[in-house]
């Protein structure tokens, strides 16, 4: 196998279009030559220190601290979950409050200590050996299917407000609020600009901390840097994975105010690949290369081709099509507007035979989340949105021939 950009070739030579781009690590597009010879210059140079501070270290937490807002600290280590669970850790350091409040269709890794967090997901499986901290669930603002039942014009933002009334009544308890500024396995699920800002002011009442996981959403995915910055709201904390590597090493790092960083004494939080040279001298590759081509407004652009390339293919198989960036969720839905989740499996499985590589997300497994790397070029979405259509209407006319 192979990779080149948004293309793959498995083993027999078949080529295909990767709208997945590794759950979105692939941010630069694969085997890309600038991190390439990056990583092997690193590599060549220093591989392993064991926490020590290294300069690339340093230069990646200054950087991404400045890129949250004045006054905020950096922690570097590996791996989504490991992230999570770094945040929750300074959080309950800085408050003393062990629960989290959390919401559905959330996902936030796989570790034993976080499952009771991923309500929703096929995680439950789990649930019977899922340990950590005592987790509130919220409805998510999922405005195509409104768990309230109204449209968007009536709502006056009942989900934030839910989950600020759960918060009031457990304030005692509840030390962060951990919120995906959009849900990513949760189908790419794009609240209202306000529902943070919601989130945020209830924090601030009841001296809880707003911890943002950015880790599929965050590092120019949705058009800026940070997705939450679309909202105008600064969080305690943000937690950043996937992207910020380019898919080479799975880095993370969580930012927040310096005296939630510091809650927490030296020495406790140590790892092996605390801030590992070659991981922290790629994402400073990454991060320049965002800014040297301006990724962020090239998402803006690439995804507002793919949504309108999308919508005027007007299948009556997709429900809704939203996003930000290249970040774009299309739910399938049946005739009478059900959710499609079977034929979804389906259109997954003809988009392969057909060269392209999709992911199913949302509560009922219905939506196709899209999300190419950030260097895809116009005649792929074109090419896409050619071969996603033949593949939707292939299947959908199967399955109303049944």
């Amino acid at each position: 196998m192979k990779g080149r950009n948004a293309e793959l070739w498995d083993a027999g030579g078949k080529r295909y279009l990767d709208f997945c781009a590794g759950f979105a690590s692939v941010s630069l597009g694969h085997c890309n030559p600038e991190l390439a010879r990056e990583a092997y210059r690193l590599a060549s140079t220093l591989d392993q220190t064991h926490s020590q501070l290294t300069a690339p270290c340093l230069e990646l937490a200054e950087e991404l601290a400045k890129s949250v807002g004045n006054g905020m600290k950096s922690f570097i280590d590996t791996g989504g979950s490991a992230a999570v669970e770094s945040c929750l850790k300074f959080a309950y350091a800085a408050t003393g409050k062990p629960g989290v409040l959390c919401f559905q269709g959330g996902f936030h890794g796989r570790n034993l200590g976080l499952l009771q967090l991923s309500r929703g997901s096929a995680l439950k499986k789990f649930a019977g050996i899922a340990g950590g901290p005592r987790a509130f669930h919220s409805p998510y603002a999922y405005c195509y299917r409104c768990p309230y039942g109204r449209t968007p014009s009536e709502c006056g933002m009942e989900c934030a407000s839910a989950a600020v009334r759960m918060l009031e009544e457990n304030q005692r308890e509840i030390g962060v609020v951990l919120v995906e500024p959009a849900q990513g396995s949760g189908g790419y699920v794009f609240p209202p600009n306000d529902f943070l800002k919601v989130l945020k002011e209830g924090c601030e009442r009841t001296g809880a901390l707003l911890a943002v996981d950015e880790i599929q959403m965050g590092v120019a995915r949705t058009g800026s840097f940070w997705c939450f910055q679309h909202s105008g709201v600064v969080p305690d904390l943000v937690i950043a994975g996937k992207g910020l590597a380019g898919g080479l090493y799975p880095l993370n790092a969580v930012i927040g105010r310096g005296d939630i960083i510091d809650s927490v004494p030296p020495g406790l939080m140590y790892s092996s690949f605390n801030g590992n040279p070659v991981g922290c001298g790629i994402a400073l590759k990454v991060l320049e290369i965002i800014r040297r081509d301006d990724l962020c407004r090239r998402s803006v652009r690439m995804g507002n081709n793919l949504a309108k390339r999308l919508r005027e293919l007007k299948l009556r198989s997709v429900g809704s099509i939203e996003g930000k960036g290249l970040a774009v969720g299309v739910e399938l839905i049946r005739p009478d507007g059900t959710p499609a989740t079977e034929e979804t499996k389906s259109v997954i499985e003809e988009g392969l035979a057909r060269g392209i590589l999709l992911k199913e997300g949302g509560p009922h497994r219905n939506r196709l989340v899209l999300s190419p790397p950030l260097t895809i070029q116009e005649k792929e979405i074109d090419e896409f949105c050619s071969s996603l259509s033949t593949t939707l209407e292939q299947v959908f006319n199967s399955a109303r021939s049944v």
